[in-house]
């Protein structure tokens, strides 16, 4: 049971919302947990597909396996907040894979530490900076690598996260059991001022533009603040 806390401001009256992920979307957590986990996210891992590693690419490739780790939470993660800040992030790494392929094959290479910064944009939704950090790349020998498996695990990847959109894509506000209960607890406060705080701004975008075309929330005024947002 994951729990949204939504605060009224005059009275500072806390109210849980509780209701079950794994029963939202009629149970697609767990079959999308089971395509998460057998990712294998080379793009992620480019010292893991050299033929002859140094000792520190050696011990990078141990740091990359963590980090794979941390993307596939932050994935969960995102899952969790909403099914649209999810979504965006399935196709962004899905364009990520194919883009890491075709440049590693033309000889060009994230600089080493870009994957940690792209996980942290990633997580702040910060577009302009992803587009900067894909433009650093380093010049490199593409025969210094196993083409072969690497193309392979993005093949494989691909494939998976083709199957997570074919089951994503389709779901609508209406299916969203986290938003209905939202609903359901505003329309209960109405009169009162409403924080409802979220992690992700992709998120909060969702959230404002569902409550802002409910016909049930017309007498709120309804509006989002992030970093994003000019003051």
């Amino acid at each position: 049971v994951t729990r949204v806390v939504a605060a009224a401001i005059e009275q500072r009256q806390l109210a849980t919302i509780e209701y079950n992920l794994s029963s939202t979307y009629a149970g697609l957590f767990g079959r999308i947990l089971a395509l998460i986990e057998e990712l294998r996210l080379p793009a992620y891992n480019a010292e893991g597909y050299k033929h002859s590693p140094t000792t520190a690419e050696r011990r990078q490739e141990h740091t990359n396996t963590a980090l794979i780790g941390l993307l596939k939470t932050n994935l969960l993660k995102r899952f969790e907040s909403s099914v649209a800040a999810f979504r965006i992030s399935i196709h962004r790494l899905r364009g990520y894979e194919e883009r890491f392929a075709s440049e590693l094959a033309a000889g060009r290479l994230l600089q080493s530490g870009a994957y940690r910064n792209l996980l942290q944009l990633e997580e702040d939704g910060d577009m302009l900076g992803l587009a900067r950090a894909l433009e650093r790349m380093l010049e490199i020998d593409p025969e210094a690598f196993d083409q072969q498996r690497l193309r392979t695990d993005v093949d494989h990847d691909l494939s998976l996260l083709d199957r997570i959109i074919v089951l994503i894509d389709p779901l609508t506000a209406e299916q969203d059991d986290k938003l209905i209960h939202v609903r359901k607890q505003l329309t209960a406060l109405a009169g009162q001022k409403i924080v409802i705080f979220s992690y992700f701004r992709d998120t909060a975008r969702y959230l404002t533009e569902q409550l802002q075309s409910d016909p049930d929330l017309q007498s709120f005024r309804i509006a989002s603040l992030s970093s994003d947002v000019a003051p």
